[in-house]
C-alpha cells in the first residue's frame, strides 16, 4: 500500500477528498473481492466524510453507524480482543 500526504485549502477540500479516496478504495476493494469494509473514528470527521458521500450522485446510502455503538470489539489474528469503549 502506498501511502501518500496531501494537504487541502480547507475544511471543505479535504472532506471533498476524502470522500474521493474513500470512493476509489471501495471501488477498488469491491472490483476485487466483491465487498468493502471500513471503520471511521475520530471526533466529527465520519459525519463530515458520511455528507460528502452522500452528496455523491447515485449513492442511496453507506451504511456507516454514526453514533449508535458504545463499545467497538477489535479481533487481532492471534486471538486477542481489545474492547473499545465510547467517551460520553
Amino acid at each position: 500500500m502506498r501511502r501518500t500526504v496531501e494537504v487541502a485549502a480547507d475544511r471543505g477540500a479535504l472532506m471533498e477528498a476524502g470522500a474521493a479516496a474513500f470512493v476509489a478504495a471501495a471501488r477498488a476493494a469491491i472490483g476485487a473481492h466483491g465487498r468493502f469494509i471500513a471503520a471511521l473514528s475520530g471526533g466529527s470527521t465520519p459525519r463530515a466524510l458520511e455528507a460528502e458521500l452522500r452528496a455523491i450522485p447515485g449513492v442511496v446510502d453507506t451504511g456507516l453507524f454514526l453514533g449508535t455503538a458504545e463499545r467497538v470489539l477489535v479481533g487481532y489474528p492471534d486471538g486477542r480482543v481489545d474492547v473499545l469503549q465510547a467517551e460520553r
